[in-house]
């Protein structure tokens, strides 16, 4: 893949490049914290599952009794119907996940390439900019040398 970098981010400090390779950096970041934040997600999606399905199991056992069984048979299904929305939610989240890991593992991947490939242009890039900030210290010595001289001539 060519890219003709002097078309993009360049700018006076030509720092372009490690623009584009901190973001290519950060992508990675990102992805690594949606998996974690999608991680604690399916937790939590797992405790609810687990605490309607122990109150939906303990309704059960006192279905019968008293006048509250209608109440508690409502009740009851309410929180096997949470329960099931709750583990609906959890499969879902889970394939989600499985999609950023995906994700994630390809951007590492493309990356790796991407740094082989355009070594070349880091190390260019880096002696540009040496280059430009030896160029910047000779202009001012060069700048006070013609000071040194002119201030001479007038004396």
């Amino acid at each position: 893949m060519a890219v003709d970098f002097s078309d993009y981010f360049w700018g006076e400090k030509h720092d372009g490049f490690q623009v584009l390779m901190q973001n290519l950096k950060s992508g990675l970041l990102a992805s690594k914290e949606l998996s974690d934040f999608v991680k604690e997600t399916t937790l939590i999606h797992e405790h609810n599952t687990k605490a309607y399905a122990k109150i939906s199991k303990q309704l059960s056992t006192n279905l019968y009794y008293g006048t509250f069984s209608p109440i508690l048979a409502a009740l009851k299904n309410s929180s096997d119907k949470l329960s099931q929305i709750h583990t609906t939610a959890l499969n879902k989240v889970n394939d989600l996940l499985k999609e950023i890991l995906k994700y994630s593992e390809e951007l590492h991947k493309k990356q790796k390439q991407i740094k082989e490939e355009e070594s070349s242009t880091s190390d260019v890039v880096k002696s540009l900019q040496e280059t430009s900030v030896l160029l910047a210290k000779q202009k001012e010595f060069c700048k006070t040398k013609v000071q040194e001289l002119e201030k001479i001539k007038r004396e």
